[in-house]
């Protein structure tokens, strides 16, 4: 039996995708580089590939504070471009094994993680209140709002970040997964206040002064347990990350 050839695209502008897709409607499945596999399922159902490779999205840009990070920048790319956040280079390379981060796209990593799974990666931009310019779009949204769009999560454009931040970040454990069992990013605010980026099994996100994030953590018990680690243990290990981390974001703003 032959290889059934699906029809393929590769536009050269952004008005050309909107045409292709509006036109594929439900038959169409976006190329948006490295890291994502059409599985079976897609590939039956899919009649029209279309391909992000040639539209400039893989390209990194400072504006003021900022760095925009294009979706077709792989993880790799990341790094290098946030040269200036350590503890984010850092939480790349948690990620995954190297192979992942070095052809994984940023617009397929956004748009295969969510909220309510664990991410390394994902914890520390969470952190850094990162936003997303989804394709086609002129607004930005912040990460947290980006997964709250309805399915299928619309393709990233560009990945928004501080180009420098008073950010933390620090993990405990992995486990057969190879993922760690607790992730923490925690970002220094103007206010004095701390935004906290916690990776318990689940993501969550809080705000507020140290005490007031503990406080939460605390009341947070058995809620944090799974099959690869109970709540205590979790709850216990945040707390001892929170401590570590908010001082040692302290002690480099002291030094700044």
């Amino acid at each position: 039996m032959g290889i059934e050839m699906k029809p393929y695209y590769r536009p050269l502008s952004l008005e050309s995708y909107a045409y292709l897709l509006k036109k594929a409607g439900e038959k169409a499945r976006v190329l948006a580089g490295g890291g994502y596999l059409l599985d079976a399922a897609e590939a039956k159902k899919g009649e029209v590939l279309i391909d992000l490779q040639a539209l400039k999205l893989d390209q990194v840009r400072h504006e003021g504070d900022q760095v925009h990070i294009g979706g077709l920048c792989n993880l790799n790319m990341l790094m290098l471009a946030c040269s200036g956040l350590p503890h984010l280079v850092e939480a790349v390379r948690h990620q995954a094994g190297n192979n992942v981060r070095t052809t994984m796209s940023l617009a397929n990593f956004l748009r295969s993680a969510r909220i309510g799974q664990s991410s390394p990666l994902l914890c520390a931009l969470l952190a850094l209140n990162a936003r997303i310019l989804p394709i086609l779009e002129t607004d930005t949204v912040s990460l947290a709002d980006y997964y709250l769009k309805e399915l299928p999560i619309p393709i990233a454009a560009e990945l928004i970040l501080p180009r420098s931040a008073n950010f933390q970040y620090g993990q405990v454990g992995r486990s057969e997964m190879d993922l760690p069992q607790v992730s923490m990013g925690i970002t220094r605010l103007s206010n004095g206040k701390m935004r906290v980026a916690i990776d318990a099994g689940k993501l969550l996100v809080l705000e507020g002064s140290k005490e007031e994030v503990a406080r939460a953590i605390t009341g947070m018990g058995s809620e944090l347990g799974d099959q690869w680690a109970g709540g205590e243990f979790r709850q216990k290990t945040l707390l001892v990350l929170l401590d570590r981390l908010s001082v040692d974001g302290q002690e480099r703003k002291e030094t700044k």
